[in-house]
């Protein structure tokens, strides 16, 4: 690759990604500062969801996105797309192109978390039906994740939209659906499932406001342990009503004998339904965690390695 024009590649990708918040952007802009390129001032942006920003600079028309979308906008660059692909084989490419001059693409190679596989495993342990990728990646990126974690069905290369109309079909065959999501385009679907779980540390604004429960951290093994918890949360409150019910109507009972259940006892036996109503709740404080200083040690470890760049390789066109 020639440095001159991976620079220009990169100049141009800093261009376009600097005022958007999708975590491939912030990538890019990552590595634009490591090496020393300063963005240029742009005039206009505007950012099309599930396809990529045009962003107007004194040095041109700068659209960053998808490789459709770019050959939707000049048919001419699909040979030169087609190269680049092949390429970046494996990658999730990011495509650049300056009004009609097609530069090349940034090559983000995304590293699998090592406790995604142990994330599905648990998740059908747990009693899950169908365990499905809905992703905007390209297809050879999707079936190298997908067939490494073991899911039940891909769908790549989707638009937000599509995603959305995906999810609507599950629901509308009588799934009940739990949808995990970090990217900006996951919204709509975040919504619309039964429920939405944002990641916590790269998750965006939008994910994490569309969604119905948001992680504090990025591991995934918490998908399976919120599933869990709600779960037994279920289980304590169907106890706590059940065990109310029942001192209730004991209690109707011993007073109405007017033996045991005197004027100076019933208080006290009114206040030993909240003590075991609360008592009982109380063991969820601590189900499934693990507080240990060596856990949580490695979990701060994980959020520092998550939270480092993907290896990015610049393709020229």
């Amino acid at each position: 690759v020639d440095a001159s024009g991976g620079a220009d590649l990169l100049q141009a990708a800093a261009d376009g990604e600097q005022s958007s918040n999708h975590p491939l952007a912030r990538s890019i802009m990552e590595t634009a500062v490591k090496a020393r390129i300063e963005p240029s001032s742009i005039e206009s942006y505007e950012e099309l969801h599930g396809r990529g920003v045009i962003a107007r600079t004194p040095s041109g028309t700068i659209h960053v996105g998808r490789s459709g979308w770019l050959q939707q906008l000049n048919p001419g660059i699909a040979s030169q797309v087609t190269e680049v692909e092949e390429k970046i084989a494996g990658m999730s490419g990011v495509h650049v192109m300056r009004d009609t001059d097609y530069l090349g693409a940034v090559g983000l190679e995304d590293k699998l978390r090592r406790n995604a596989i142990t994330a599905v495993e648990e998740m059908r342990e747990i009693g899950c039906r169908r365990i499905c990728i809905f992703t905007g990646d390209r297809l050879s990126v999707a079936k190298r994740v997908g067939q490494a974690v073991g899911v039940d069905s891909i769908e790549a290369e989707c638009l937000p939209e599509e995603k959305h109309e995906e999810l609507k079909y599950l629901i509308k065959k009588g799934h009940r659906t739990l949808v995990v999501g970090d990217g900006i385009n996951d919204g709509p679907i975040l919504a619309t499932a039964d429920v939405g779980v944002a990641m916590g540390l790269s998750g965006s604004d939008i994910a994490t406001n569309s969604a119905g429960v948001a992680l504090m951290n990025d591991d995934l093994r918490h998908v399976p342990f919120l599933l869990q918890l709600a779960r037994r949360t279920r289980r304590v409150i169907s106890q706590n009503i059940s065990m109310s019910l029942i001192l209730a109507v004991v209690g109707l009972a011993l007073a109405a004998t007017g033996t045991i259940l005197t004027l100076w006892v019933a208080p006290f036996y009114y206040a030993l339904g909240y003590v075991i109503v609360i008592a009982n709740s109380l063991r969820l404080v601590r189900f499934g965690e693990d507080y240990s200083e060596q856990e949580q040690a490695r979990q701060r470890a994980e959020a520092e390695e998550l939270s480092k760049p993907r290896r990015r390789v610049p393709a020229l066109g």
